[in-house]
């Protein structure tokens, strides 16, 4: 109530004043040295005021109230059963039947399909987890308070929802109902996943970077692994990376360059990600380079990161893309048009694509 009696304190001492306080003959404007007659602390009448800021510095809501008198009570008792009647229900929780990680974990294990579901075997599900439990773990006291009864969501639960929302496109709606909780937790648990994620600093393996152009060692050392692909004999010795482009699907944003974001080419809203992997198929770059309507061209070209790393190589490394790049001394392309069928370049094309597709 006192809420409620300071606003109405306040909007009877402006009535009041302007009660007791007539105006002027003529505009107030005409006088403005008026306002210099008004005492501090005194609130100042509502025609004589020429900004609201004024009569709020001026206003005292615990004098205003101490001069209220019982019918100002009983109005400010009106009011609140006013507000009461119509302030917003909250709605009721519903109970929720939560999965049983462990004899989920087990049936998936037992019909080989924990790895199809989370595209990765259980122990490096679990090595993941242990590695960003802390980040997606809830506090279970404050749970079970808000859930009004509802178990818990465990870390277990989280890793496997976001694992299958980034991993086979399972929708919130469908996790929500699979692993037994309302959209709006579902939401907020994918959210949590991923935040874990992208700001994990600690765990190698979620680190994505390129490595040290300076570095020859650890440079040398990709190579080779790289040419253990090739079935050409030092054809590819010095690939670092292959690069490519991926339209990751949205839904047609809520924004007013809507048909940047539409990819004629794939009839789809999305985004043109850039993306370089190793010869283990781990990233070594990642960017969101470019609305969806954006070809890979101009997206590699926007990645700035990219082209400083490539320039800054030794003058013997390059990576390979494919045509939808522009050749140049560091991004190897595939042979094109009619060059492609020449038999001088059989082998170049053929070694070429079997390391491409042993990334795709």
């Amino acid at each position: 109530y006192l809420y409620i009696g300071v606003v109405f304190a306040f909007a009877a001492a402006i009535a009041r004043h302007d009660r007791t306080n007539p105006p002027h003959e003529g505009s107030p404007n005409d006088n403005p040295s008026d306002m210099d007659d008004i005492e501090m602390g005194e609130t100042p009448p509502l025609h004589r005021i020429d900004d609201l800021e004024e009569l709020l510095e001026s206003f005292d809501a615990y004098d205003r109230l101490a001069m209220m008198d019982e019918e100002d009570f009983d109005d400010i008792e009106a009011l609140a059963m006013i507000f009461d009647q119509h302030k917003r229900k909250r709605s009721i929780k519903e109970l929720y039947e939560r999965k049983d990680w462990d004899g989920h974990r087990d049936h998936l294990i037992r019909t080989n399909r924990f790895e199809n579901r989370f595209r990765m075997p259980p122990d490096h599900f679990d090595i993941l987890l242990d590695n960003i439990r802390e980040a997606i773990s809830v506090d279970f006291a404050r749970s079970a308070n808000s859930t009004a009864g509802n178990d818990p969501i465990y870390p277990e639960i989280v890793l496997a929802m976001g694992l299958r929302f980034v991993g086979i496109g399972s929708t919130i709606p469908d996790l929500a109902d699979v692993y037994g909780m309302s959209d709006a937790s579902a939401r907020r648990v994918i959210n949590m996943f991923l935040d874990a994620i992208d700001y994990n600093t600690d765990f190698a393996e979620l680190q994505v970077k390129l490595p040290d152009p300076t570095d020859e060692a650890a440079l040398k050392k990709l190579a080779q692994k790289w040419e253990s692909k090739s079935t050409a004999y030092e054809l590819f010795k010095c690939n670092l990376g292959c690069i490519d482009g991926w339209l990751p699907r949205t839904e047609m944003p809520d924004v007013t360059n809507q048909t940047d974001y539409f990819s004629g080419h794939y009839r789809s809203y999305g985004l043109n990600v850039q993306a370089v992997c190793d010869p283990d198929l781990l990233f070594l770059y990642v960017a969101v380079a470019a609305p969806g309507k954006v070809n890979d061209i101009r997206a590699f070209h926007r990645c700035k990161g990219l082209l400083d790393w490539l320039d800054a190589l030794p003058l013997q490394y390059y990576m390979l893309g494919d045509n939808a790049y522009p050749l140049s001394r560091r991004v190897l392309i595939p042979f094109n048009g009619t060059e492609y069928f020449l038999e001088q370049n059989r082998t170049y094309k053929i070694d070429f694509v079997t390391i491409r597709f042993s990334c795709a």
